[in-house]
């Protein structure tokens, strides 16, 4: 007697069957775990995000004189957080509360464009030829984003950065912590924000 063999179409939903039974509980794992993260970002500790802003400036500071140079911005391979534009925070549109986020976003393109036209005008006769736009790469554009977000950081314009221009974020952390204890709870985070905002 020959052997019975299950149908090609039983063995596909036994198949599926079996790949789902696999997958659907990872799935609901991986959502208790986002959910649990996003539950344990508070309370922050501001001595922790001091620390890491401390280390930040310190990489930044290769000198170690206490400042960082427009060289030292230039050449650094990351910089400190607040150096960076966050792209969450980029894409956010401009509703009435993010207006002046729109207002310096547009004032930091505009100061870009402007060093990019100053790092490909090679012989800086105020023009650009054809082989100087041309010439254009993307190190170029990074660098022109560094020397623009450089000048923004420098609130004092003395050509050099210090801890409390680039600890912007650090600033609002600790105005947050309201009852002083050195930690920043959700509510706290949240009255901040709206304090800002009417402000």
């Amino acid at each position: 007697m020959k052997p019975k063999f299950p149908s090609l179409l039983t063995l596909c939903v036994l198949t599926t069957a079996g790949a789902l039974s696999t997958i659907q509980p990872a799935q609901a794992h991986n959502h208790e775990d986002e959910s649990h993260t996003k539950r344990d970002r508070f309370p922050i500790i501001v001595a922790d995000v001091e620390e890491r802003a401390a280390k930040r400036f310190a990489k930044l500071d290769e000198d170690g004189n206490g400042s960082v140079s427009s060289t030292e911005f230039e050449q650094a391979k990351g910089g400190s957080d607040d150096a960076r534009p966050h792209r969450k925070r980029m894409h956010r549109k401009k509703h009435g509360r993010h207006h002046h986020k729109g207002e310096r976003r547009e004032a930091l393109r505009t100061d870009m464009q402007a060093e990019l036209f100053t790092i490909l005008d090679d012989d800086q006769n105020g023009t650009l030829d054809a082989a100087e736009f041309g010439s254009r790469t993307h190190a170029d554009v990074r660098l022109a984003h560094k020397r623009a977000r450089f000048k923004h950081l420098d609130r004092n314009g003395d050509g050099s950065l210090q801890p409390d221009e680039l600890g912007s974020r650090l600033a609002r952390l600790r105005q947050a912590d309201l009852d002083g204890n050195g930690e920043v709870t959700r509510d706290e985070m949240r009255t901040a924000r709206q304090a800002r905002r009417s402000g």
